[in-house]
């Protein structure tokens, strides 16, 4: 929604051309300033349009799978579920001027991505009591450290994929949210009347399924110390169970070129690149490394908050440029 009320904005303002699908490729620069940007067609082609100020808006690195195996290899094997379009553009773009970069490991990941329908089935199931198997049938941490960074410990399991459990309870809370209703809409849950019909269903072994689902009734009623630290289990869940298999899944990265606080491009050595700007995942962003710093709003803050500063920092500069002319 937020995108389409920008794109209607933008395409009904009289001073905005609209290039898309046309790509930025290149910036050229002469004496450490922005002197024209290099725009490629869909058939291949390219223009350069000279202007005086860029802003890399190209989000990160995530569809260069490459590239994710050398920042941040422990979510590599997971499901890319970004934008195909975000290739590391604007990363390679400034660092040919020489911007520094810095937390290009850092990422947002999903530990609950839908393997049989590619949705999300949404952390809210673990937050009113899930939990997660993996293909052994076992548990293996706590799930309430985050579904981003639980992503990377799915990811280190046997294959890369697990199951959610739930009961009949958590599903209906959870049918409120739209991306849960998509998975139960598509058939990807299974269910069963107990532990054992739950491990037919889903093809894991009974011991382990039978095994994890009465040590978690018993920490769910104090009974006993979850041995991975969780001390948060809403309720206690009673069958009939449903299982949803997941795969971890990488949304975008959040690391990228040094800004600061104009949102302007910096060199290696702290100085700027004039008519250089970087927002979104173009920039490093405030996330620190790995998963364990993304939070809700991550991707949106730096995308917004570094693009009206960027405005501000360019129409400064380009009335100071009028009033020396």
């Amino acid at each position: 929604m937020l995108l389409d009320h920008l794109m209607r904005a933008v395409a009904a303002h009289p001073n905005i051309d609209v290039f898309a699908p046309a790509r930025v490729t290149d910036v050229r620069a002469e004496d450490g300033c922005v002197r024209a940007v290099v725009v490629t067609l869909p058939d291949g082609t390219t223009d350069e349009i000279p202007t005086p100020a860029v802003l890399l808006a190209t989000n990160g690195y995530g569809a260069d799978h490459a590239a994710v195996v050398e920042h941040a290899p422990e979510i590599a094997s997971a499901v890319y579920h970004g934008s195909e379009y975000s290739t590391g553009d604007a990363l390679a773009i400034g660092t040919r001027l020489g911007a520094e970069a810095r937390f290009l490991d850092a990422y947002q990941g999903h530990a609950a991505l839908s393997k049989k329908a590619a949705t999300l089935v949404g952390w809210a199931t673990v937050m009113h009591g899930g939990v997660v198997l993996d293909s052994t049938g076992r548990r293996f941490g706590d799930e309430t450290t985050g579904y981003s960074e639980y992503a990377a410990q799915l990811a280190a399991r046997p294959g890369s994929e697990g199951w959610l459990v739930i009961d009949r309870e958590i599903h209906d809370r959870c049918l409120a949210f739209t991306d849960f209703r998509q998975t139960v809409e598509s058939g990807a849950a299974v269910w069963a009347d107990d532990a054992a019909g739950l491990a037919a269903a889903t093809g894991l072994p009974v011991d382990a399924v039978v095994d994890e689902t009465a040590a978690v009734g018993r920490y769910a009623r104090g009974e006993d110390s979850d041995p991975f630290g969780r001390n948060s289990f809403e309720h206690e869940m009673v069958g009939p169970y449903a299982a949803v298999a997941i795969v971890p899944a990488l949304f975008h990265t959040q690391g990228g070129l040094v800004v600061d606080g104009h949102a302007r491009v910096l060199r290696t050595d702290g100085s700027p690149i004039d008519g250089l700007f970087a927002a979104g995942g173009a920039a490093m962003g405030i996330s620190g490394h790995g998963a364990s710093g993304y939070l809700a709003g991550n991707g949106l803050l730096p995308a917004l908050g570094l693009s009206f500063l960027a405005a501000d920092a360019a129409a400064a500069s380009l009335d100071l440029q009028r009033t020396s002319s």
